[in-house]
């Protein structure tokens, strides 16, 4: 029966370390152009919209690593757009047309904000009897919680038809940064694809 509140205690323990390290992301909305026939992605251009060359070309890298792994033949826009080219309209269609893709994806930061959020305080106890006596102090105490800072970035990421030139899909996300940045790229793009196979077009 010990054994039993132990295991229970560590799973619970792993749960809350998991909750604090690693990054979520939740898309808000997802529309898609209900006119699209096109079928699957063949050939993506991927361009994310930043001021920082190095978040730009950690996001764009791993994003065609995972439309890779689907099949997808993806491409970098920072490999073929230098870093001080502006990104207009004119310097991507003929980028485009050099690459021969069938869709462009553009994914910019539209807002970010500060949320406060209060952790349990945790505790370890080799007996039952202890660990339920501390637990009943320690829910009476205002520093059974402990209150972090993190930041939330909201992205809006577009997908445009090459061929026709119209949006095709567009999704609002938050994406949590709790740990590092890279973690954060991580979540979003694994969340962002699983949205856009479940709207059949990865």
């Amino acid at each position: 029966m010990m054994r039993k509140w132990k295991v229970i205690l560590l799973l619970a323990a792993a749960y809350l370390l998991a909750m604090t390290s690693c990054a979520t992301t939740t898309m808000n909305t997802v529309w898609k152009d209900k006119d699209y026939t096109g079928g699957k992605l063949e050939d993506v251009l991927v361009i994310g919209v930043a001021k920082n060359p190095t978040i730009r070309r950690s996001f764009e890298d791993q994003f065609v690593a995972q439309l890779k792994a689907r099949g997808i033949t993806a491409f970098a826009s920072y490999a073929i757009i230098p870093s001080e080219a502006k990104l207009d309209k004119e310097t991507v269609d003929v980028k485009v047309k050099d690459l021969e893709v069938d869709a462009v994806l553009v994914t910019r930061l539209v807002d970010t904000r500060k949320e406060k959020v209060a952790a349990p305080t945790q505790h370890y106890y080799r007996d039952w009897y202890n660990y339920y006596a501390r637990t009943y102090e320690v829910v009476r105490s205002p520093a059974y919680y402990t209150e972090y800072e993190y930041e939330v970035i909201s992205l809006e990421t577009n997908l445009y038809d090459t061929k026709s030139g119209k949006l095709i899909y567009s999704g609002l996300s938050d994406t949590s940064i709790e740990d590092t940045v890279e973690a954060a790229i991580k979540s979003f793009i694994k969340v962002l694809i699983e949205s856009l196979a479940k709207n059949e077009l990865v």
